[in-house]
């Protein structure tokens, strides 16, 4: 009987221990359009309102190098409402660089490509759901 104590006590901890599923993942193909330069992308993916611009509060950010097809695969995405932000890194510093009023000198876009009159778009104007495997295509402009 001691020896089938434990035993029970194990089979208890393993029977309630919450064992968290693990969420499933997506991969988004991002494909842009008009790219004219040989030059890093980052590439800044936001799940919220409240963090969208915000490349520190970015949900998912990453550095890709620039490729002939200009097609590129980022994996790992769970499934969510995003909104996704790029821009190509021409003089290579690390940071958008911005002219006069604020208005980017190196190539960006927009999930969604939304239509941008005074400043840029909202997080609802970029966003889309994430339930797939999901291609976007984004113009630079």
């Amino acid at each position: 009987m001691k020896k089938l104590i434990p035993l029970i006590i194990i089979f208890i901890l393993v029977l309630f221990d919450p064992v968290e599923a693990e969420e499933p993942s997506y991969t988004i193909t991002l494909k842009i359009l008009n790219n004219k330069h040989n030059a890093p992308f980052y590439i800044a993916i936001y799940d919220t309102d409240n963090s969208f611009l915000n490349p520190t509060l970015a949900r998912y950010a990453l550095v890709i190098e620039s490729n002939e097809q200009d097609i590129y695969i980022i994996n790992g995405i769970i499934a969510g409402n995003y909104a996704l932000v790029i821009f190509q890194d021409i003089n290579k510093n690390g940071k958008l660089d911005k002219g006069l009023f604020g208005i980017p000198r190196e190539p960006y876009g927009f999930s969604n490509n939304p239509r941008m009159l005074i400043g840029p778009p909202s997080y609802k104007d970029c966003e889309f759901t994430l339930l797939d495997h999901t291609t976007i295509e984004i113009k630079l402009k």
